[in-house]
């Protein structure tokens, strides 16, 4: 029930915002114009490249768009680890990285991404 609700819930940021994640790809001068990834953050960098891309974008009168017909696969193992309602503590935690604009919360990248047991 916790992932379906999680989907739910996360479908309007998603619409929203008309970023989501999944399979990203781009031109390589684009990659090189907004300075890839940056791999200086511990976490939320696959989102900051998606805000980078969409600002690039927009600049030159652009907008991300998907492939049609074309569906990234993706995993529970997360859920599986920590829960069906892990993922609700997750905005407490964007929002704290958010105001403090500290995108490296060792503890919490250590936990959940890099020393997850996985």
């Amino acid at each position: 029930m916790g992932v379906f609700a999680t989907f739910l819930l996360m479908q309007p940021v998603i619409w929203i915002t008309r970023i989501d994640a999944g399979v990203i790809s781009c031109k390589r001068e684009d990659f090189k114009a907004i300075g890839g990834y940056d791999e200086t953050r511990l976490y939320g960098e696959d989102v900051m490249f998606l805000l980078a891309m969409r600002t690039l974008g927009r600049s030159r009168g652009q907008r991300l768009g998907r492939v049609k017909g074309v569906k990234a696969l993706g995993s529970a193992r997360k859920f599986d680890q920590f829960g069906d309602w892990h993922y609700f503590g997750f905005p407490i935690q964007a929002l704290k990285s958010l105001v403090t604009g500290n995108w490296n919360d060792e503890k919490l990248a250590q936990r959940y991404w890099y020393n997850s047991g996985r």
